[in-house]
């Protein structure tokens, strides 16, 4: 009889590691699928900006990365772009943090 609640307990134990195991699997899974997601929005933003950018170049072709990156320097070492992309800034993360709030 009492091996019986033992065996019960040791049967209990291996369907919990089990489980466990598929679960460890599905969080890893889900991980790598998130990252995937993640890296694909990024090179996302950067193609579309990078094309705004090179929509306001004269002739972005004969332009090096160097040239870009100190026109980009210039511009936004700017006072008047430094207050504006603060602002801008602030008033996202306030609307982030409202529709976080939001119930769904």
């Amino acid at each position: 009889m009492a091996n019986k609640g033992l065996d019960k307990i040791r049967q209990e134990i291996e369907d919990s590691e089990r489980d466990l195991k598929l679960a460890k699997d599905q969080k890893k899974r889900l991980e790598a699928e998130q990252k995937k997601l993640t890296k694909n929005a990024r090179t996302h933003r950067l193609c579309t900006r990078g094309a705004m950018l090179e929509s306001h170049l004269g002739d972005p072709g004969i332009l090096e990365d160097e040239d870009v990156s100190n026109l980009l320097t210039l511009a936004f070492n700017q006072n008047a772009v430094q207050r504006e992309m603060t602002s801008m800034v602030l008033k996202r993360r306030r609307q982030a943090r409202l529709d976080d709030n939001e119930p769904l």
